[in-house]
């Protein structure tokens, strides 16, 4: 039975997983079982952060924003794992972003201003037009921050795409999105199956040493550019660069990605 199944397939890879699947009609039909929950986004959102009904109306609102979740939550879609103290964060163009900003309000979750913004939504979003604080050269508009007791929101606007924003994070590793339909790992080879993590964006600072350190706590080995391995002691430490098929044009969705049905 799939209950006496799941516990072995939550320890295998995802590549596990498929070879498993494939070794029999009967196998084929426990994997697809395990996959339904372990990639449910139900499961991943609620309750955590809204309840099934809300979650259902969120991806609505996705749907009409072109919105996308990625950082830390989307990495836990495909990972299976959840961690604590991750918040969900969610990307959009700016121009369609107020829509969703309006929605988590409207759910109960409370806008939190930084001290450099408006206390209000309207006037924290159009403030990029006057005061770029957000702008760093990596496409951001605007940040703004929901709470509703524990459960945290960051939403992103971008000024062109979100995907000018997610193409820049620290590294590979995060390099994921959830659409309202659809799910895209970037680099699965390189993540799930190797454990490592490229460092996409150079810039030295506290905020990137720190997700670094986050992500190689959490399990994965950051690369450099030329193959060595970050914040590695031993300079003879080199890591592959094929599973990440950089000589490869690329595009979300290719034979490359991982793509996850919701």
């Amino acid at each position: 039975p799939s209950t006496a199944t799941n516990p072995v397939l939550s320890c295998l890879s995802p590549r596990d997983i498929v070879a498993f699947s494939l070794s029999s009609r009967h196998n084929y039909d426990e994997a697809q079982s395990y996959n339904r929950h372990a990639y449910s986004i139900d499961n991943l959102l609620s309750p955590r952060y809204f309840t099934i009904e809300e979650t259902i109306m969120f991806r609505t609102v996705q749907a009409l924003t072109g919105a996308v979740i990625s950082g830390s939550t989307a990495l836990q879609l495909f990972a299976r794992v959840r961690w604590r103290e991750s918040d969900l964060d969610v990307y959009v163009q700016h121009s369609t972003g107020y829509l969703m900003a309006i929605f988590f309000v409207t759910i109960g979750y409370s806008f939190q201003p930084t001290a450099r913004q408006g206390t209000s939504i309207s006037d924290a979003y159009d403030q990029f037009h006057v005061d770029e604080v957000y702008d760093d050269g990596r496409g951001f508009a605007c940040v703004l921050n929901f709470q509703r007791g524990t459960s945290k929101v960051q939403l992103v606007t971008a000024k062109y795409s979100p995907f000018d924003v997610i193409l820049n994070f620290h590294s590979t590793v995060v390099m994921n999105i959830i659409t309202a339909d659809e799910a895209f790992c970037f680099y699965p080879l390189a993540t799930f199956e190797e454990s490592v993590s490229l460092i996409a964006f150079t810039d030295i600072g506290p905020d990137r040493e720190q997700a670094r350190v986050k992500y190689l706590r959490r399990g994965w080995t950051l690369i450099n550019a030329d193959g060595s391995v970050w914040n590695s002691r031993n300079r003879s430490d080199i890591a592959s660069l094929s599973p990440f098929r950089l000589s490869k044009p690329r595009h979300i969705g290719d034979r490359f990605s991982w793509t996850i049905k919701l």
